[in-house]
């Protein structure tokens, strides 16, 4: 499940259920859920990532066991554009997983992280026409170790330059400049990969198989120090306008608080409450911790200091139920 924040409303792609929805910042659902299960235009088939442009006008949505993305006119719940079937060509996808968008009105670029096809596919959107253009020689990437060459990619992760940064699921992160140029690439210390992934622009930090955080240089990729604490299993990590670190550990089930230096400094949650295998968080602007609770099935929000704020609901039948939430993101502004 992706979770992305514009403005006032946070939007969730609700894997499980094949549906959308929309809250508001204290957790009150502000819109019918977007789509049901299915094959038709505004249907989805367990999507797992969304993106949301800067104005908060289209909704971008990875529809990833349909093999194609959507685009939705926010203001009158429209489809705007539908791209993409099953396959290996032009304009085709398997099993992606990631989108991010990038750019303002009129023009718009959205990439897409073709998981199956080991490769990066860009579109140009024009908010005027609403239409996908696929780039033309746009999409990059082969099977392979060597530069430009992917393992399953499955994240893409944008600082706040536009650079961004490409994950495989194996143990290599890559950059790109916002023009899709190779800039470096870099492995992380362990081979298993990588299970989260966030970056102030200057620093990158990853949450590696070998339950540790590790950081790099967001410019160079060079290894700068790692952090192994006594909470076991971190999952993701998230990092506030202070530089404070936000790790979530899925064994102790709980959110972990620490300076830009590792010094503790805060701990919420605990086995069985409130949080049950939580496998996301993330950190907005507006100094909000948001918590993907995975198996409550719900979505949960903090100040930075630990104070719960509000649960997204969570019955599973209802349209504002979620079925195993698994990730929260941030766009390019550090909004959620």
């Amino acid at each position: 499940m992706g979770i992305v924040q514009v403005l006032t409303n946070l939007y969730v792609a609700d894997t499980g259920n094949s549906r959308i929805h929309r809250f508001d910042l204290t957790g009150v659902s502000n819109h019918a859920p977007w789509g049901t299960l299915g094959t038709g235009s505004g249907q989805y088939n367990e999507p797992q990532g969304v993106a949301v442009d800067i104005l908060e006008n289209f909704l971008f949505v990875a529809d990833t066991k349909n093999n194609r993305i959507q685009a939705i006119t926010i203001s009158d719940d429209s489809v705007a554009s539908v791209a993409g079937t099953l396959g290996t060509g032009i304009n085709q996808f398997s099993s992606h997983k990631g989108i991010a968008v990038t750019g303002t009105a009129p023009n718009l670029n959205v990439y897409v992280a073709d998981t199956g096809n080991n490769r990066i596919v860009p579109y140009t959107f024009n908010t005027v026409s609403k239409v996908f253009n696929y780039v033309t020689g746009g999409a990059f990437g082969t099977y392979g170790t060597g530069s430009v060459q992917f393992n399953q990619p499955n994240k893409i992760t944008i600082d706040g330059s536009g650079n961004f940064y490409i994950t495989d699921t194996t143990n290599r992160i890559q950059k790109f400049d916002n023009g899709r140029n190779f800039l470096t690439s870099w492995n992380v210390r362990d081979s298993r990969g990588t299970s989260g992934l966030t970056t102030n622009g200057t620093t990158l930090y990853a949450i590696e198989g070998n339950n540790q955080m590790d950081t790099y240089s967001a410019q160079t990729g060079i290894f700068s120090t790692s952090f192994i604490h006594e909470s076991n299993q971190p999952v993701d990590v998230g990092i506030d306008l202070s530089g404070n670190i936000y790790l979530d550990n899925n064994t102790t089930n709980t959110i972990q608080k620490f300076t830009s230096t590792f010094v503790p400094l805060a701990e919420w949650g605990g086995n069985g409450s409130p949080f049950s295998g939580a496998l996301g968080i993330g950190v907005n602007t507006g100094g909000e911790v948001v918590v993907a609770d995975t198996n409550n099935n719900r979505v949960q929000r903090f100040d930075t200091y630990g104070t719960f704020l509000s649960t997204l609901p969570t019955p599973l039948v209802t349209p504002a139920g979620f079925s195993s939430p698994k990730d929260v993101a941030n766009e390019a502004k550090g909004k959620m």
